[in-house]
């Protein structure tokens, strides 16, 4: 499925103007568990940050 416009990029590792921060920082739990599902951290995976 195609995105339509407009598309905002909105990082998830930090609270940003997208949306509340109490979403945002549930957006992160849920996308960090999810990647983590079968012990990426423990095998070495690190948070990746745009700085």
């Amino acid at each position: 499925m195609l995105s339509q416009s407009p598309v905002a990029w909105c990082q998830v590792f930090e609270a940003s103007a997208c949306l509340p921060e109490a979403d945002a920082k549930a957006s992160l739990a849920r996308t960090t568990a999810t990647v983590n599902a079968y012990g990426a951290f423990d095998d070495g995976l690190e948070d990746w940050k745009i700085e």
